[in-house]
């Protein structure tokens, strides 16, 4: 997994620290914590939910939602970041685990009533890692319990002269789209034909984040402009599988899935809120 998020890069999502509020896009909006909660499973509260990752917008719901939440992940910066952004009730349902996503059937004593996680398997190397991390999941979760994630990926139909860099600054500066849809288009697709490997579905974030440097020098962008891209600002490489190999690794690790749609933002199209059952095993 990723070793690049370090503080600095998890400041850049931030939008405003005193209100403990971030920029969407990188960081599921209310809209998308609704389609989270609408995957969630008819379970009692009184059932176990387990947080990937430090994402304050999960673990609000989950410690809203169940009686005790175990979050875990092995960036020291993520958790001492974002440890206190909970209200002090919440905290106090909240395990906090330092440790590797992989090693989850550790820390559960009991079948859990649901996973989430918000852009995890961006994270992972490659696909037998994904298939590994689902198959993890699986272990832990209790006979109809959930996995709900956001899963950023290229969608079906994608046309790279659609999302290209230079299309979406003539979007943006029309008023078609907004300064997140912008910045966040740039980061994931806006530069597919150069930093993405089609063949290992790795997208190559440090030289994409050059190709806005140079796009800022020579004039072509603004620094207005620029910041909206830096927002999301990461050095390292994201796994960005096809929108058809990810389901049909879900399907090969024998989970049925729901799509919960949200409207009105540009990621959703490639950023989507998947619930996830595994199948009884026979």
């Amino acid at each position: 997994m990723c070793d690049e998020w370090d503080r600095k890069t998890l400041q850049t999502r931030i939008r405003d620290p005193g209100s403990h509020v971030r920029y969407e896009a990188g960081s599921p909006n209310a809209e998308e914590i609704a389609a989270y909660a609408a995957g969630l499973p008819q379970h009692p509260p009184e059932g176990t939910a387990i947080v990937l990752g430090m994402t304050p917008e999960l673990r609000s719901l989950a410690t809203s939602t169940f009686k005790h939440v175990i979050s875990i992940d092995r960036n020291r910066a993520a958790i001492e970041l974002y440890a206190d952004w909970l209200p002090s009730e919440n905290r106090q349902r909240e395990t906090i685990v330092h440790d590797d996503w992989f090693h989850i059937a550790e820390y559960v004593s009991a079948p859990a009533s649901a996973v989430l996680g918000d852009g995890v398997f961006g994270n992972l190397p490659d696909v037998p890692a994904h298939r590994r991390l689902l198959t993890c999941i699986a272990t832990v979760l209790s006979p109809g319990g959930r996995f709900v994630t956001r899963k950023a990926m290229v969608p079906r139909g994608f046309r790279a002269e659609e999302n290209s860099a230079d299309r979406l600054l003539r979007r943006f500066r029309e008023g078609e789209i907004d300064e997140s849809e912008f910045g966040f288009g740039i980061r994931l697709l806006g530069h597919h034909r150069c930093c993405y490997d089609p063949a290992r579905f790795l997208l190559d974030n440090k030289k994409l984040f050059d190709e806005c440097d140079r796009d800022f020098r020579n004039g072509t962008i603004t620094q207005e402009e620029l910041s909206f891209i830096r927002r999301y600002y990461f050095s390292g490489t994201n796994c960005i599988l096809p929108q058809a190999l990810w389901e049909q690794i879900l399907a090969e690790c024998l989970y049925d899935y729901v799509i919960h749609p949200c409207h009105g933002k540009a990621w959703y199209e490639y950023y989507k809120v998947y619930a996830c059952t595994p199948r009884p095993k026979a």
